[in-house]
C-alpha cells in the first residue's frame, strides 16, 4: 500500500473530507518528493500536488498525483479552490502543529471550505514505519556509524570541538547524506555536562570526555546517535559513570517491545541512575521517535501515555551530567518488534580511550 493510499484509507472515519499538507515532511511522506515549498491536498478520490516552476519537472514524475503548476497567473489558493469546488470538499483538515497563525489566517480567508485541525492524524500514520521506511532510517544510521569510525583516527588533543563537528558533517555528506538531522552536538571536558551544548573553540585535552551527538538524513529519513569517548586516559570516576550510563541504556533497550508503555522504557533507564544516586543529573527524557522528523512520536518519557507498537523507531539515550565536571550520554535507535527491539546503530559502546 502506498502512503497516498494509507492517507486516503485513514480519512474514511475522520470528520474531514480532505487534508491539506504544507509541511515538507508530510508532503514528502505523501508524495516521496522533497521540495522547499508546495501544497498537497488529498481527498477520497485521490490527491493533487501544487508547486511552482522550480519543482514542476520533478513533480511530474510523482505516481498517483495530479500535478498542478502555481504561478502569478493562478495562485495556490485559486487552484485549491478549484479542487474544493470540483471534489465538493466542505471540511478541510490543516496541520495545526506545522502552520503559523499568519499562514492559517491566509488559508482561512482564501479557501472556500471549513478548516479543521487534523489532530494528530498524520502523526498516527507516520508513527508506524514499514520496511521501506525502516531501510531509509537504516541507511542514515549506517552513514552516521561509518562516519563515526572515520573520525576516530583523526581525533587528537589540540583539536577544537568545532573541528570535530566539521569533520563529522563532512564525512556524513561525503558518504551520501542529504543533510544533517540536526546541528551536531560536540562538547568536551566540563562542557560535556551540557546535554545540548554547541561546538565551541574549546581545545580537547587528555583526561576529558568528548560527547558527540549527531545524525544525518538519507532519502528524507533521519538518524540520531551519541557516543562518548575519553582522551588520553579516564579516571575511575569517569569509568564508573560511563558504565552506569551504559547499563541504564541497556536496561531501556531490554524493556523496549511492542505493547510496553513508553514510560516504562524511560523508567527502566531512570531507575538504574536513581538507584546510584544520580537522579538529579538526568533531567531529559530517555528517548523520542525518529523518522522524517528528528523528533516525532512516540515520546519515551516519565509522562508519556503512549504504548510502543511494532514499527516504531525510537531513540534510547540516557545520560548523566555532573555540573562542573563532565557528562556522558550513549544513544542508539531502536526498531520496535513484537518480541523486543532491533538496535539499528552498530558502533561499539564500550568506553574508547583515544590516544
Amino acid at each position: 500500500m502506498t502512503n497516498l493510499e494509507k492517507i486516503m484509507n485513514g480519512m474514511s472515519d475522520q470528520i474531514f473530507d480532505a487534508i491539506l499538507l504544507l509541511s515538507p515532511q508530510n508532503r514528502r511522506y505523501a508524495t516521496g518528493l522533497s521540495t522547499s515549498s508546495g501544497a498537497v491536498i488529498i481527498h477520497q478520490a485521490g490527491g493533487s500536488f501544487l508547486t511552482d516552476f522550480r519543482y514542476i519537472e520533478a513533480a511530474r514524475k510523482i505516481s498517483g498525483f495530479e500535478v498542478l503548476l502555481t504561478n502569478q497567473e493562478k495562485s495556490v489558493y485559486e487552484q485549491l479552490n478549484e479542487i474544493i469546488k470540483k471534489k465538493r470538499i466542505k471540511t478541510l483538515a490543516i496541520e495545526e502543529n506545522e502552520m503559523t497563525v499568519a499562514s492559517y489566517n491566509k488559508y482561512k480567508d482564501a479557501l472556500n471550505a471549513n478548516l479543521v485541525y487534523e489532530s494528530g492524524f498524520m502523526s498516527e500514520l507516520r508513527v508506524i514505519k514499514d520496511e521501506s521506511e525502516k531501510s531509509k532510517v537504516q541507511k542514515a544510521v549506517d552513514i552516521a556509524d561509518a562516519s563515526f569510525y572515520d573520525i576516530l583516527p583523526i581525533i587528537r588533543r589540540g583539536m577544537t570541538e568545532r573541528d570535530i563537528a566539521c569533520e563529522l558533517e563532512y564525512r556524513m555528506l561525503k558518504r551520501g547524506a542529504e543533510g544533517m538531522s540536526f546541528d551536531p552536538i560536540v562538547v568536551s571536558g566540563v562542557r560535556s555536562s551540557m546535554p545540548h551544548g554547541t561546538p565551541s573553540d574549546k581545545i580537547i585535552d587528555a583526561g576529558e570526555f568528548l560527547t558527540m551527538d549527531f545524525g544525518c538524513i538519507a532519502d528524507g529519513y533521519c538518524s540520531d546517535m551519541t557516543r562518548t569517548v575519553a582522551l588520553g586516559y579516564a579516571t575511575d570516576e569517569m569509568k564508573n559513570i560511563y558504565e552506569l550510563v551504559l547499563q541504564a541504556q541497556l536496561a531501556a533497550i531490554e524493556k523496549a517491545a511492542e505493547g510496553v508503555p513508553a514510560k516504562d522504557v524511560d523508567y527502566a533507564a531512570r531507575k538504574r541512575i536513581e538507584q546510584a544516586g544520580f537522579d538529579h543529573c538526568f533531567g531529559h527524557s530517555t528517548g523520542h521517535g525518529v523518522g522524517l522528523n528528528i523528533h516525532e512520536a512516540p515520546t519515551v518519557s516519565v509522562s508519556s501515555k503512549e504504548i510502543l507498537k511494532e514499527g516504531n523507531i525510537i531513540s534510547a539515550e540516557p545520560g548523566i551530567y555532573i555540573d562542573g565536571k563532565f557528562g556522558v550520554r550513549i544513544e542508539d535507535l531502536l526498531f520496535i518488534t513484537k518480541n523486543g527491539c532491533e538496535i539499528l546503530s552498530k558502533s561499539s559502546k564500550q568506553l574508547m580511550i583515544l590516544d
